[in-house]
């Protein structure tokens, strides 16, 4: 079924702006609407990844498509790359760490080129996401974790916070993640994938 924005086209003109934007004295923006055929059968994962409307199938050189920067330290994933890491987040959850359909995932993290990540491998297995602020302290987290009856947890620091929000949500250490980086007692990425690939991302933990 298409999904049709009830917007109406915006229309700039931008001889207005204080500054140059093209050497013409005068530049009409319009955004149109377009329809966007929204597919109920199948996850967004399979969408965006594995259908013939993903940008996978339409580009001869898919490593020209855009994908995630790290803005401070350039470390950058490609759409293929998020594919393949989300490809193998999944399938080490649910094979070694039995992640089922319908099961919670709490993202505990603010803006990272690996929370995309994290988010499409969980919704390839039709599990579901709950974000949280991670300006949380120990009693909110907790709290948002037992709301969304969360059984796993990922965060790319504050794992103080987590773990502890964690045990009181009664979630077991080892379903604890960390999105980046390693710390002691906590389970990262060291060719831990549950499909034998290596690691689900170069530099990103998270037991898996």
């Amino acid at each position: 079924m298409p999904f049709y924005s009830l917007q109406r086209d915006i229309e700039f003109d931008c001889s207005y702006f204080p500054f140059p934007i093209l050497p013409h004295p005068t530049l009409t923006i319009l955004i149109h609407t377009h329809a966007i055929p929204v597919p109920k059968t199948i996850t967004t994962w399979t969408w965006l990844f594995n259908s013939p409307s993903s940008p996978l199938s339409t580009v001869k050189n898919p490593s020209q498509l855009a994908g995630y920067s790290n803005a401070i330290t350039e470390e950058r994933v490609s759409w293929a790359d998020v594919k393949t890491h989300t490809t193998h987040l999944s399938t080490a959850l649910v094979k070694k760490y039995g992640l089922k359909k319908g099961d919670t995932v709490a993202l505990f993290s603010p803006n990272t080129i690996w929370y995309p990540v994290a988010m499409l491998g969980v919704n390839r297995v039709a599990a579901v996401v709950a974000g949280a602020s991670p300006a949380y302290n120990v009693e909110e987290m907790t709290y948002a974790l037992k709301t969304a009856s969360a059984k796993f947890l990922f965060t790319p620091s504050s794992m103080d916070v987590a773990a502890a929000a964690a045990k009181n949500a009664g979630i077991a250490k080892d379903r604890v993640f960390l999105l980046e980086g390693g710390d002691e007692g906590v389970y990262n990425d060291e060719g831990d994938v549950g499909d034998g690939e290596g690691r689900w991302g170069e530099g990103a933990g998270g037991g898996v």
